[in-house]
């Protein structure tokens, strides 16, 4: 089938697909318990609080570790502070992405409220909000109309199965495209309900005041300085490359089809995938297991299952034909079942 044939194919499928993702999560598991792996994904799925506890802390020391650079300084380090906050501000987000899964600790109203206080307010949206939408996207995976960030990408004027002309001109229009930026620096602000923006902008009067308590005028401008433009840079560029890696370009169908796996990224994970989001495939076939296991887990899928081995698993960011980048332009060369 030529690339056309194929992308025409794929604009079909998202729209008449009719797989179910809750029959074939039940069917895949149903593998896994007839050769006695369910037994071990389920002792992976209880959350852990200390690890919890050690990730926000890791992400928000950077975070005013570069602040205090800045402060004691120069603004000449400010492009480096920029890179570290951006990028653990989109680590932060991907905790609570976390607590949406209940994820962070056993007892669920413990879970949203550290996500919350931790993750989700400083960015300006609440783990219920973000739940009610992230959850949809796990149910209605690549069903146009009905998968929120399917529905996301077109409002940034990008069709998530129209990858003919998939180019870096085409990603820097969406980079660029003002709903994209709003929902980068401003998250869901103004789309949650009065009493969540009312808790939003306690937090961030909580912050400021304190900080002008401790120190002074110049910190809480820096910060805010810090915060916001790093919203506008460098975390813009990472959200959008990674959410659009996910899934884009992809033929939708199945999880194993339409989603991807990213491995061999080296120490760029630390800014783009912080806190192993880059195994997205094997968290969409068991999303009740937390981060910490997902590398463990992604590689008894592996072993166990050859539709897994033959998914789309990319090695890197760009570069060969197995890197996400070339598999995004519809051109992706996946493993042979000798390569797997």
């Amino acid at each position: 089938m030529s690339r056309k044939g194929y992308n025409q194919s794929i604009q079909e499928a998202s729209v008449t697909s009719d797989f179910s993702v809750a029959s074939e999560l039940r069917d895949f598991h149903a593998i896994n318990a007839k050769i006695g792996l369910l037994t071990t994904i389920k002792s992976m799925t209880t959350p852990k609080w200390h690890k919890t506890a050690l990730a926000f802390c890791m992400d928000w020391s950077l975070i005013f570790f570069s602040l205090w650079l800045v402060c004691q300084f120069s603004f000449y380090i400010f492009p480096l502070a920029l890179l570290i906050v951006g990028s653990r501000q989109r680590a932060i987000s991907n905790l609570v992405h976390e607590g949406s899964h209940w994820n962070l600790t056993k007892n669920k109203h413990i879970n949203d409220r550290i996500s919350d206080l931790f993750g989700a307010l400083p960015l300006f949206k609440t783990t219920r909000f973000y739940r009610g939408n992230h959850l949809k996207h796990h149910a209605f995976l690549g069903k146009v109309n009905l998968d929120p960030d399917v529905d996301a990408h077109k409002g940034y004027g990008f069709n998530d199965f129209d990858f003919e002309n998939n180019t870096l001109k085409r990603f820097l229009g969406v980079l660029f495209h003002p709903r994209s930026i709003k929902e980068s620096v401003i998250g869901n602000l103004f789309k949650v309900g009065r009493s969540d923006r009312k808790l939003i902008f306690f937090w961030w009067g909580a912050l400021l005041a304190s900080m002008y308590l401790v120190f002074d005028a110049k910190v809480v401008f820096s910060f805010l300085a810090l915060w916001f433009l790093s919203k506008l840079t460098v975390y813009n560029l990472i959200r959008n490359i990674v959410e659009f890696l996910d899934h884009s370009g992809l033929q939708p169908g199945s999880i194993m089809t339409y989603t991807r796996t990213i491995s061999g990224l080296g120490p760029i994970r630390f800014l783009t995938h912080a806190h192993s989001n880059n195994f997205h495939l094997t968290h969409h076939l068991a999303p009740s297991v937390p981060w910490f296991h997902l590398k463990r887990l992604h590689q008894l899928f592996s072993n166990a299952h050859l539709d897994y081995r033959s998914a789309h698993h990319c090695t890197g960011l760009i570069g060969d034909n197995h890197s996400a980048a070339t598999c995004w332009q519809g051109d992706c060369r996946r493993p042979s079942k000798r390569e797997s």
